[in-house]
């Protein structure tokens, strides 16, 4: 904005007010799998003297590319809409991520977290060559157990645990199946992976080993058990 004025010293002077900097930024937003987006908002930034929403000319829009059956996983949130003579409007986008559900019921168990027969609390106590069957279910914002391919993104056997002495290690478990990796079962609509513990050295019995499963919306799902 430009102002041109007088002066009885040197005659007109020109005065620039420059476009205060003004941030509207999407608000990142959380969403269960198959369940109806969330209101998409946004956080104002550099208001000046008193001013506010009022000042803008214009409504914000905020829109997102995921829809409700969209899959697990990140996507943008942009917003746009609103201009303003006295400022320089800048936007900044925020994400949508879409993830499985926790705690809640799911295909008759707790969802997302290790089941039956390894105990949650980590008690669970087997003997050296026994297999121990690793299972968990992850459901939707409708409480359907999720089975598609790509659900297990990882699993590795991570600590090692002698006495007072905790190991950090990275080692694919051992299977009793020709499985590489998490099955799903469609009968108990859970994954399962059969632990063999028939490889592991006899200095390894009396330790206790911990587990963790990352799944593709980012989240683990951890857990142990100790041989003897």
């Amino acid at each position: 904005m430009i102002f041109c004025c007088w002066s009885s010293n040197a005659g007109p002077v020109t005065i620039t007010i420059n476009k205060a900097s003004l941030t509207i930024a999407a608000i990142n937003k959380t969403k269960l799998l198959n369940a109806v987006n969330p209101a998409l908002t946004a956080t104002y930034a550099g208001f000046v003297g008193g001013e506010g929403l009022a000042n803008l000319t214009g409504a914000l829009t905020c829109t997102t590319t995921a829809v409700t059956s969209s899959a697990v996983g990140s996507y943008p949130i942009n917003c746009s809409g609103q201009t303003s003579n006295n400022y320089a409007i800048t936007y900044l986008p925020g994400a949508l991520k879409i993830t499985y559900a926790t705690g809640s019921a799911c295909a008759g168990d707790v969802g997302h977290q290790i089941r039956q027969p390894i105990n949650v609390d980590g008690t669970s106590v087997w003997k050296q060559n026994a297999t121990v069957p690793a299972k968990f279910a992850v459901c939707d914002a409708n409480g359907v157990s999720i089975g598609t391919p790509g659900v297990v993104s990882s699993f590795f056997l991570t600590q090692i645990v002698s006495g007072t002495l905790t190991t950090g290690v990275n080692e694919v478990p051992d299977s009793t199946t020709p499985d590489t990796a998490f099955r799903w079962d469609p009968t108990g609509q859970q994954w399962i992976y059969n632990i063999n513990t028939k490889a592991a050295p006899v200095n390894r019995a009396n330790q206790t080993y911990g587990f963790t499963i990352t799944l593709n919306d980012g989240s683990t799902n951890i857990f142990q058990f100790g041989l003897k």
